[in-house]
């Protein structure tokens, strides 16, 4: 009798330095890994996405009248691909969204709110940040018109830009909680709701980035020229953006009441 071979068990790394954070985070990346399609599923608009911007060589190796390669089209579709994650974060709901239905657990764990929430955007903002630097990576090397320090630039930037975007949509929802719907079953649609959802993260996502564009401002003013300083700037920007959004989505984690805002 021939056995079966058993199957190849691919375990999540421990992540022992998120700290209290890990055993969350871990758990979302598990559950990821084991349900392949729902991965497939939740990259494929993004992957879509970066198909199109990526894949216009065209435009980003057009040449100059002087029959030089112009690298203005490849900052344009590098621009371009960072601008992926705020429409790509949604379908990737390993965080709140998805324990809707486990608040009353997560609300009686022995940690912070903070913690909490850390634990619960590290997943997506994994999982979109990692896409996200594969598409820059693959323009700078298919088109040769990057500069390296844009690239570098754009890789620096995509955790907190991601991590942002995760953290403030995590905030509307714990604001004003929505149970995700599922593929097969009737639902009523709220259009307005829908709508106001949207403007409030089109705000709360333009107020981060202005804060993040006025650091940047700043420091370049501050050192006249010098155009690291202006990335420098944006880059701090956006990470204290991040820690800004997730202390914010952490005080909403802290208010919400499962008695009384999980949705039927």
């Amino acid at each position: 009798v021939r056995r079966a071979r058993p199957a190849r068990v691919v375990r999540v790394p421990a992540l022992a330095w998120l700290g209290g954070a890990a055993p969350l985070a871990r758990r979302q990346l598990t559950e990821l890994w084991r349900d392949r399609r729902r991965m497939v599923g939740a990259l494929g608009f993004s992957l879509l996405l970066n198909a199109l911007v990526v894949g216009l060589p065209a435009v980003a190796t057009g040449a100059s009248p002087s029959g030089e390669r112009d690298p203005g089209g490849s900052l344009v579709l590098l621009g371009l691909i960072l601008l992926v994650p705020v429409l790509t974060t949604a379908p990737v709901s390993l965080d709140f969204r998805r324990d809707l239905d486990r608040m009353a657990l997560l609300r009686s764990l022995p940690l912070s709110p903070f913690t909490v929430t850390v634990g619960q955007v590290f997943s997506p903002v994994l999982v979109i940040a990692a896409t996200q630097a594969a598409c820059v990576v693959g323009l700078a090397l298919s088109t040769g018109t990057v500069p390296p320090r844009y690239t570098a630039a754009a890789l620096l930037a995509l955790p907190p830009l991601v991590w942002t975007v995760a953290a403030v949509e995590n905030l509307v929802f714990l604001l004003l909680p929505v149970r995700p719907i599922v593929p097969g079953t009737p639902r009523a649609v709220f259009p307005a709701r829908n709508y106001l959802l949207a403007i409030v993260k089109v705000l709360a996502l333009g107020l981060t980035m202005g804060f993040a564009a006025a650091c940047a401002f700043v420091l370049w003013i501050a050192t006249p020229g010098w155009i690291a300083a202006a990335v420098a700037g944006g880059i701090i920007g956006l990470v204290l953006s991040a820690a800004a959004a997730t202390w914010a989505a952490a005080w909403a984690f802290t208010r919400f009441d499962v008695s009384r805002d999980i949705p039927a």
